[in-house]
């Protein structure tokens, strides 16, 4: 790690009588961007033209609604040298006297029982601190009560997570680009989808709780993406990063990489399947194009769209298959390639994986970064369907979404 530091312009806050000219700074390692200090240039000096004041800001920080900021801190590397709630955030909501409450994530529950706490009745802002999948525990975690009104649950992200898909295919690709974003005044719905899992199904790592549907915005994956997922989320790799990816994959060739699963398309009441073959090495059904920054596996897919991707590698051998997985770093020659499926599913459809396995261990699920066992898999069903407005009891915003 290198003692240089590397520093950005966010905007320019006015207070009364005094104006702050405000820098984002931070160390640059290999795995991440650590020691963030919030930088003042009293001459302005390269300063953003955007000016934050009292008076002007958006929305979601209007009086009367309640502000919540939910650090889960053990996302992406955890929070050693990456604390940007106290170093960044605090300071410049204590400076706009915007009052918030502060939730530091003590349990793999604590996201969820937040959650269920939510008085849905009025409207929220959610600043997370976190990966993907503290979203999708938040959104799981709501209470289901139909009231007669929906009010706005708006989020906002802060992306200190290990892939971020999310706030990526959202066009924030940094920890500069997310705190501007926490005072856009654009906000927009996106859409949501739905995992219903078949009986006994759980989540090992979430205190092996019981799990009947998930609710989820990026991917549901079998196969492959899934056993790498699952893996990685193994209590001794978590505070690697992204590495914990590459140890888990690595792992993962040492074994069987061929699973047995029927992907069915449902519409009508007419039953079409996906592939004739049942052997898949890596099947994703995906909402948004990127599941990192730099990895745009789903280059056809817009986050704002309500419209699911199957993607299906086929049977190809074991060189040209990994060749696949790395080419969403430089384009899109893994859906073009010649064996690969990749189509479009959208609403009024559903998808159903029909699962041919009897190991649990090879019946694993990942849905938005939650591993999800099905217990004697062989022959049960996973139903996804598309979840509209009128299934939910809130409104969600993504801010910043144009």
């Amino acid at each position: 790690m290198s003692d240089e530091r590397e520093e950005y312009p966010l905007f320019t806050i006015q207070k009364e009588n005094e104006t702050f000219h405000y820098f984002l700074s931070y160390q640059k390692t290999e795995v991440s961007n650590i020691n963030f200090q919030l930088v003042n240039k009293p001459n302005g000096e390269e300063s953003s033209s955007t000016i934050i004041n009292k008076d002007n800001l958006p929305e979601h920080f209007k009086n009367g609604i309640d502000i919540v900021v939910i650090d889960s801190v053990n996302s992406g590397i955890g929070r050693k040298n990456r604390d940007i709630y106290q170093s960044v955030i605090k300071p410049i909501f204590d400076q706009l006297d915007i009052q918030h409450t502060y939730l530091k994530t003590t349990s793999s529950d604590s996201i969820t029982d937040f959650a269920k706490t939510l008085d849905l009745t009025k409207e929220h802002t959610i600043l997370l601190i976190s990966g993907d999948t503290s979203i999708i525990e938040l959104i799981n975690g709501l209470p289901k009560e139909q009231g007669p009104d929906k009010h706005d649950l708006n989020l906002i992200l802060i992306p200190l997570g290990t892939g971020n898909a999310l706030v990526s295919s959202a066009g924030v690709f940094s920890e500069v680009d997310a705190i501007k974003n926490i005072f856009s005044h654009d906000k927009s719905s996106f859409p949501l989808y739905e995992a219903q899992f078949p009986q006994d199904s759980y989540a090992p790592y979430l205190n092996n709780r019981p799990i009947d549907k998930v609710i989820f915005s990026i991917v549901i994956s079998w196969g492959c993406h899934a056993q790498m997922v699952y893996r990685a989320e193994a209590p001794e790799l978590r505070p690697l990063g992204v590495e914990r990816f590459k140890i888990a994959a690595a792992e993962m060739f040492k074994g069987k990489l061929d699973y047995n699963c029927d992907i069915v398309i449902l519409e009508g009441g007419q039953e079409k399947r996906f592939t004739e073959s049942t052997i898949h090495k890596y099947s994703s059904i995906l909402a948004v194009p990127r599941l990192e920054k730099n990895y745009n596996v789903s280059p056809d897919s817009q986050l704002k769209k309500s419209e699911l991707h199957v993607l299906e590698f086929g049977d190809i051998p074991l060189p040209e298959f990994i060749g696949l997985l790395h080419e969403p770093y430089k384009g899109r020659a893994h859906v073009d390639h010649e064996k690969t499926i990749y189509e479009a599913v959208q609403p009024g459809r559903e998808i159903i994986l029909r699962l041919n396995e009897e190991d649990e261990e090879r019946s694993v699920i990942c849905a938005d970064g939650i591993s999800v066992k099905v217990k004697n898999a062989l022959g049960k069903e996973v139903k996804i369907r598309f979840l509209s407005s009128d299934d939910l009891n809130y409104k969600l915003n993504l801010v910043g979404l144009a």
